[in-house]
C-alpha cells in the first residue's frame, strides 16, 4: 500500500533543474513522510501539505518533526515548482500555508492517527497560532522525541509577540507535550519580559511556566464580574415581611444568591 504523500504531480515536470534537485532532496525519504493535513485547490494549481517526518527523531537533536509544503503547478505547461520549510508545531505550519494562499478552514488536521488536543485551552492556543499572521517571530525551537513507548514527546517554540496586549511580556514560550501513548497532547503558553528570562526557564524548569499577565488579568476581571453579579438588590415585593424588631426600618436588604 502506498502511504507516501499525495503531491499530485503525475504528468508534471519541475520548472528547472534547481526545482528538480530541491524537490528530490526534500522527498528523498518520503516513505517517512505522513500528510497530517492537506488541501488541493479545485483548479488543480495548488497543493498545500503539513507533513509529519517520522525520520526526524533520528536526525540532529531538536530537529522539527513537521514540514510545510506548497506545490504550485502551471497546468497549461504541465510544470511545477514548490516551497517548503521545517516547522516545529502544526499550527505554525498551517500559518505558513495560509500566508501562501491556503484557505484557513481547509488545512485542518485530518489524519486519523494524529494525537488529539486534550482540552479547550490547547485548541484556543493552536487557533491563535494558526491565525496569527506576522504577530509571532520565531526565535528558537526544540523538539524532543526519545523514540520510546514509555515517554511522549515535547516541543517548545520561543517567539517574540508584537501584539500590544503582550507589551509587558513580549517573549512567549509555547510548550506542547504529547502523551506517551501518542493519543493526545496539551499546549501551554508562558510569558517573559525578556529573551534571557525565557531561555533560563527553558534550561532550568525550576518553576511552573509563567502565565501571561493579560491572562491573569482576564481571570481577575471575570472573577470580579462574577462577584458583582452575585450581589443584587432584591425587589421590595420579594422581601419577607419584617419581624417585630424590623417593622419600623422600612429598608430593602441585600443578600448573596
Amino acid at each position: 500500500m502506498n502511504t507516501t504523500p499525495d503531491y499530485r504531480l503525475e504528468g508534471f515536470e519541475p520548472t528547472d533543474d534547481d526545482v528538480a534537485e530541491d524537490f528530490s532532496f526534500v522527498t528523498l525519504y518520503d516513505d517517512s513522510l505522513v500528510a497530517v493535513a492537506e488541501h488541493h485547490s479545485s483548479d488543480g494549481r495548488d497543493t498545500y501539505l503539513v507533513l509529519y517526518d517520522n525520520s526526524a527523531q533520528w536526525g540532529a537533536p531538536g530537529t522539527p518533526a513537521y514540514i510545510a509544503m506548497h506545490v504550485k503547478r502551471e497546468v497549461g505547461q504541465r510544470s511545477f515548482r514548490f516551497d517548503s520549510t521545517p516547522v516545529a508545531l502544526v499550527p505554525l505550519a498551517q500559518r505558513w500555508l495560509i500566508e501562501r494562499g491556503c484557505p484557513a478552514e481547509a488545512i485542518e488536521v485530518s489524519h486519523a492517527n494524529s494525537p488529539k488536543p486534550k482540552d479547550e485551552l490547547t485548541q484556543q492556543l493552536e487557533e491563535r497560532l494558526k491565525s496569527s499572521g506576522n504577530r509571532y517571530e520565531v526565535l528558537d525551537h526544540n523538539t524532543y522525541n526519545p523514540g520510546r513507548f514509555d515517554f511522549g514527546t515535547e516541543t517548545w517554540v520561543l517567539v517574540h509577540d508584537s501584539h500590544l496586549d503582550s507589551a509587558e511580556q513580549p517573549y512567549r514560550v509555547f510548550l506542547e507535550e504529547v502523551s506517551a501513548d501518542l493519543s493526545g497532547y496539551t499546549v501551554r503558553e508562558g510569558a517573559f519580559a525578556d529573551e534571557d528570562a525565557a531561555e533560563e526557564w527553558l534550561w532550568n524548569r525550576d518553576t511552573p511556566l509563567p502565565r501571561p499577565v493579560e491572562a491573569t488579568r482576564g481571570t481577575t476581571h471575570r472573577a470580579q464580574a462574577a462577584l458583582a453579579r452575585s450581589t443584587t438588590e432584591i425587589p421590595a415585593a420579594t422581601v419577607p415581611a419584617p419581624g417585630p424588631a424590623q417593622a419600623t426600618e422600612g429598608k430593602s436588604s441585600r443578600r448573596s444568591r
